[in-house]
């Protein structure tokens, strides 16, 4: 199977290519797992519109801007493969032994370099188990300071403008909600803005200085202080959306804070093992495609 021939546009085209694959295939898969950008969008239209947001909708969405972005790459490669009279061999033909072999070495490489990436990104999360929690009052300061990691926030949270969002079975029966709820200072009245939001699993605070319990969903504002792991401009696409129809105010920048990633004010990663499990699963497949033979074919 002849290669073809590589002219300056098709050198282009397939730069344009590789890098919409790693660029834009990267970003897509980003925000569906973070629910930021296209797919953010995608779940904060199915639940405005249909009240309930299907994952396997999302990801079939989010498919299909991936899909009507390469179309046109890969029209303009076969209007190029026209135009220079090559026709890509169909024939099953084995292709030469060196070609074969660049392919399997650069595939191999591919899954070393991602799985290695996977578990750096990993390793630095994760050594943050060393990492001081800082104490912070928002009465006092509004501000966080710079290169703040994990923390301990005090502030009033207002249950008030929490959103909540609920996970079912397909049963209907509810797997979990995840409360977004703006933490502020004491002074603070809508149409300022915000500038730590918690997210959490809990349906209640316990205050073991009053000895009372506050539920969310029927208290009013209350006096609490969390312990979490805090990320910059990080809120799911919907819940900004559903803050900006309640005309409330991020401020620039804003924080999370996830106090599921801290136990006992120390980080505490959900799968520590994870990320040992991505790169021995990068490597084997490495090793096994450059290891792989074809069956030989019989007549």
């Amino acid at each position: 199977m002849a290669a073809p021939r590589m002219t300056p546009t098709r050198l282009i085209l397939s730069i344009l290519l590789f890098a919409y694959l790693l660029g834009v295939g990267g970003y897509l898969i980003y925000s569906f797992v973070t629910e930021t950008g296209v797919s953010g969008q995608l779940m904060d239209w199915q639940m405005r519109y249909l009240n309930s947001s299907s994952p396997r909708a999302t990801m079939l969405g989010t498919l299909a801007v991936f899909l009507a972005g390469i179309t046109p790459l890969f029209w303009l490669l076969l209007r190029l493969n026209k135009r220079e009279g090559y026709v890509p061999d169909m024939s099953g033909q084995n292709p030469p032994p060196a070609f074969e072999g660049q392919l399997k070495r650069g595939l191999a490489l591919a899954l070393v370099v991602v799985s290695g990436a996977v578990f750096w990104v990993m390793s630095n999360g994760e050594s943050r188990a060393a990492a001081p929690v800082r104490q912070l009052d928002l009465d006092a300061s509004g501000q966080v300071p710079a290169a703040t990691d994990l923390a301990r926030i005090k502030g009033v949270l207002a249950v008030e403008q929490q959103y909540v969002l609920e996970q079912q079975w397909a049963s209907g029966e509810v797997r979990s909600r995840t409360r977004y709820v703006p933490l502020v200072a004491q002074s603070w009245h809508p149409g300022q803005p915000i500038r730590v939001v918690l997210k959490t699993l809990q349906g209640a605070y316990y205050d073991s200085l009053r000895q009372q319990v506050y539920v969310f969903d029927t208290s009013q504002n209350f006096a609490a202080a969390f312990d979490g792991r805090l990320t910059i401009n990080e809120l799911p696409s919907y819940v900004r959306q559903a803050y900006t129809r309640q005309h409330l105010l991020l401020a620039t920048p804003y924080y999370v804070l996830n106090d599921q990633a801290v136990n006992q004010g120390v980080y505490a990663p959900t799968t520590p093992y994870t990320r040992w499990l991505v790169l021995g699963f990068g490597i084997v497949c490495a090793v096994a495609v450059l290891t792989s033979k074809k069956p030989a074919i019989r007549g």
